[in-house]
């Protein structure tokens, strides 16, 4: 691993996250998530405060009165769902150039990250996890196929991973072929960010939750990473070789016709999901 992490860090091709959307991601675990705090960040930034005006003044949140200041936009969009919409569309900077050696082209890995992100952030309502956390570190699971990427090379990565036998653990192949997988890779690159610890084990354990000794959110990503696999989202040569952890569907504490219930409901959101960031660009 301390090998691993000294690649990754060397790595010129991999990008560092913003140091906006960075604290913005810590202020998550904030109880209170203050909103003054949240205004100074976002206007610090100058191209998250146009985002986060445009979102506000946006056909699905527009009132009767046109927002002109940050302070005045958290407000109206409140600090969730405002923290939920600038981390998607900064992240998104990143995360669409991850998986090109997975077979993932243009918005494919994109889709897939927001795909899981909603997922999970359905899945953990009720649960005790906060649901913002559980979207964000769903989003951001899939960071690591941009380290894959620039440790073993597009064409390399496609080559191997083509031949691969479907019978074989995805997991299990990628360490074999790759001395490691893109969930050790996508955790050393998080914890790089200056990410929390939960996010970080959420990362590096959302193929194999039981792996993170019983962790709810863990289990909630990975639950969300199933979900949208099964919707069809993130497809890449590595899409359908993952297997649903029975155990840890258990642990989150749903039937199989809730489970599907989040598949409709995923797809749903994700349209919309689409629609409101398209419409503050």
């Amino acid at each position: 691993m301390d090998n691993l992490t000294a690649r990754i860090a060397n790595l010129d091709a991999l990008p560092a996250l913003p140091q906006a959307l960075s604290r913005l991601i810590t202020l998550l675990g904030d109880d209170d998530r203050d909103g003054e705090e949240i205004a100074r960040i976002v206007g610090s930034d100058r191209a998250l405060s146009l985002t986060v005006l445009r979102a506000a003044n946006s056909a699905a949140m527009r009132g009767s009165v046109q927002i002109h200041s940050v302070a005045q936009a958290v407000a109206r969009l409140g600090a969730g769902p405002l923290l939920r919409l600038t981390i998607s569309q900064m992240s998104g900077q990143v995360l669409s150039r991850a998986g090109k050696g997975y077979g993932l082209e243009g918005q494919s890995s994109w889709e897939g990250a927001l795909a899981g992100g909603l997922a999970a952030e359905i899945l953990a309502r009720g649960t005790g996890v906060d649901p913002a956390i559980a979207f964000t570190s769903a989003l951001l699971r899939d960071c690591g196929k941009l380290a894959m990427d620039a440790l073993c090379g597009v064409e390399e990565m496609q080559r191997v991973l083509a031949a691969k036998d479907g019978n074989q653990c995805q997991m299990e192949f990628e360490r074999l072929a790759f001395s490691c997988d893109h969930a050790e890779a996508g955790a050393i690159l998080v914890h790089a960010w200056g990410l929390s610890d939960d996010i970080v084990s959420a990362v590096r354990w959302h193929h194999e939750p039981a792996g993170a000794g019983g962790s709810l959110l863990v289990d909630i990503v990975h639950a969300g990473d199933m979900v949208a696999a099964q919707l069809g989202f993130g497809i890449g040569l590595d899409g359908l070789s993952y297997t649903l952890d029975e155990a840890a569907i258990a642990r989150i504490g749903i039937s199989q016709n809730r489970y599907l219930e989040v598949m409709a409901d995923t797809s749903v959101k994700l349209d919309e999901f689409i629609s409101e960031l398209k419409a503050i660009e």
